[in-house]
């Protein structure tokens, strides 16, 4: 799925208000079950990633990571490095670079913060940031 495909499906589960907000791992389970995406956990679901392959971790770029030599670790790679910056991906004009990655962590986790990073809001930043990223492109 490329980022025009992508984009448009992210924003809409982001503010379908069906997701239920966390923070720390793309996906959290806690001892009860409830689970908890953060932004980019949405995100990595939209694009095609399994719960399964999401829960503690951390980032997307470690999902489907490389290994010391910048190869695959798994086939769902290839698919992965058209959305996201992952080490030894070599893509250029990718949307979710490593920085934006944090960055959004950052928004996502800000649980000290009087102004909450909603999914709502995560959305109309991203949307903010996506229309200057594609004039740029």
């Amino acid at each position: 799925m490329d980022i025009k495909e992508f984009m448009p499906k992210f924003l809409k589960e982001l503010r379908s208000g069906e997701w239920e907000k966390g923070s720390g791992n793309l996906i959290k389970k806690d001892d009860f079950n409830e689970v908890s995406h953060c932004v980019l956990g949405v995100a990595c679901r939209v694009a095609g990633a399994k719960d399964t392959d999401l829960v503690n971790i951390e980032r997307p770029d470690e999902v489907y990571g490389c290994d010391d030599w910048g190869q695959p670790n798994y086939p769902d790679y290839i698919k992965f490095q058209e959305l996201f910056e992952c080490s030894g991906s070599n893509k250029h004009n990718v949307f979710f670079t490593h920085d934006r990655i944090s960055d959004l962590i950052d928004m996502n986790d800000d649980d000290l913060n009087d102004d909450k990073w909603t999914f709502e809001l995560l959305a109309d930043e991203i949307e903010f940031l996506y229309d200057g990223w594609k004039e740029e492109v």
